[in-house]
């Protein structure tokens, strides 16, 4: 897991659903049937849907969201303020993989929790202060003109390293030959990390080359510039736009980045933006990105954790399944990406061209 995921606030609890032995098993054996058959579960409209009504709900408007499981039958899931066990907690969307709702190899071990639809609510731990009941962010935020001073600094160092100068030598190959690498209009990152939260050194301005967020934030800038000036046949006014969705940036940090044309997505949001037409990035997020992209689009390029041949031995926060494994062969080709210090821990995708 690259520093994105550990720096994520952590699921201290759902607010369990009634269910019946019958009903469980109903979830279960249609998640069974769904795996093995690579069939998806997540659709953009259920998405959008429980997104709205969770807005509706955290919006004080409404007070229970509503889903339908696998099988068709619909539930509810209060939305409350915190967790009735966790007072220092809010609540956030969830996405269950296919594995959960299985309970499939690892997934049905009685340590993991069991999980009935794909979509529901769950609530992440806060620091609160004790006398406002604010929430108080982690102790070593560094200052934001700090932060983004190193920041440049880092996105000059990165230029500088042979694997950027292989990605963009990649990049423009691939603009050139590959007519999906043209039809690009977006670029989807996920989980690309914190830039306010690290620990100084007493040795040194600011933390070693191998903070993992600074160097995924860079990567996402360069494919931007690169899929914005390589491209002959794009309108001179037609710009590439470039979102990214992780609920741990502050708002010091969202106006930040957007100085480097980076606009910050709350929720389920860039999720609605994800579509063929996109270059997607991911890096070990908390969340089934890879499910989530590949059910509802066959995104142009990703660039994300390499698809590997198991997923039922280990649990994993963003787990590979048949289906993936399906797209992935049928659809994709690898493109060596030269990750030489291991910054970033992924595999690069390219969508192959139409014969």
């Amino acid at each position: 897991m690259t520093d994105a995921s550990d720096t994520t606030p952590e699921p201290v609890g759902v607010v369990w659903e009634t269910i019946t032995d019958e009903a469980l098993d109903k979830v279960r054996s249609e998640a069974v049937f769904r795996y093995y058959n690579c069939i998806p579960i997540f659709t953009k409209d259920a998405i959008r849907d429980f997104g709205q009504q969770f807005e509706m709900a955290v919006a004080g408007q409404a007070s229970v969201v509503s889903v339908r499981r696998l099988y068709g039958e619909t539930v509810d899931f209060p939305v409350l303020s915190a967790h009735p066990y966790f007072p220092d907690s809010k609540p956030v969307i969830g996405f269950a993989p296919i594995q959960s709702l299985a309970g499939l190899g690892v997934y049905d071990d009685e340590s993991y929790p069991t999980l009935t639809t794909h979509l529901h609510v769950e609530y992440h731990s806060v620091v609160r202060d004790k006398a406002t009941g604010e929430v108080i962010p982690n102790i070593d935020i560094q200052p934001i003109e700090n932060v983004e001073a190193y920041f440049k600094r880092t996105l000059t160092k990165w230029e500088a390293t042979p694997a950027c100068q292989h990605l963009r030598a990649s990049l423009k190959a691939l603009l050139q030959r590959n007519s999906n690498m043209r039809k690009i209009d977006k670029i989807v990152a996920y989980a690309c990390g914190s830039l306010v939260d690290f620990e100084t050194e007493e040795s040194g301005d600011y933390p070693s080359l191998a903070r993992h967020s600074f160097y995924q934030h860079a990567l996402v800038i360069t494919l931007l510039e690169i899929l914005q000036n390589e491209r002959t046949d794009r309108d001179a006014g037609q710009k590439i736009r470039c979102y990214l969705q992780d609920p741990i940036y502050t708002n010091a940090e969202r106006d930040m980045l957007a100085k480097f044309d980076l606009t910050v997505v709350d929720g389920q949001e860039g999720f609605l933006l994800t579509d063929d037409s996109t270059a997607v990035l991911s890096f070990a997020p908390n969340v089934c990105v890879k499910q989530i992209v590949l059910d509802i689009s066959l995104p142009s390029m990703m660039i994300w954790c390499k698809v590997k041949d198991g997923d039922l031995l280990k649990t994993w926060t963003d787990p590979d399944s048949p289906r993936i494994r399906k797209l992935i062969g049928e659809h994709y080709d690898a493109v060596e990406f030269q990750d030489y210090e291991q910054r970033f821990q992924t595999a690069f995708y390219v969508k192959r061209a139409p014969t």
